[in-house]
C-alpha cells in the first residue's frame, strides 16, 4: 500500500464533500473579488509587470484598494473614518 501524504488525504477528504451548490457559493463570494480587481482596478486580464515583486505589489495594492472601497459602501464615510482613527 503506497504511503501517501497529509495534503492528498486533504484534498480526497475536500473533493468527497464538494458538490455543485459549493462550487456556485464559491464562485459567488470568492471569485467576484479577483474578476472585480482584474477588469475594473486593473483595467487588464493580466500583469503588465515583470519578475515576482512587480505583480506582488500590483495584487496588494489593488487589494487594498478594493477592501477601502468595500469598507466605504459598508460603513459610510464618517464610519470609516472613525473606524480608521480608532
Amino acid at each position: 500500500m503506497p504511503v501517501t501524504s497529509a495534503v492528498d488525504e486533504a484534498l480526497r477528504k475536500v473533493a468527497a464533500r464538494t458538490t455543485a451548490a459549493h462550487v456556485r457559493l464559491r464562485r459567488e463570494t470568492v471569485e467576484r473579488p479577483f474578476g472585480e480587481l482584474e477588469w475594473r482596478i486593473f483595467g487588464h486580464a493580466r500583469f503588465l509587470t515583470r519578475g515576482r515583486r512587480g505583480p506582488a505589489t500590483a495584487m496588494a495594492t489593488g487589494v487594498l484598494g478594493y477592501d477601502l472601497k468595500q469598507a466605504l459602501r459598508a460603513l459610510g464615510p464618517a464610519g470609516l473614518i472613525a473606524a480608521l482613527a480608532s
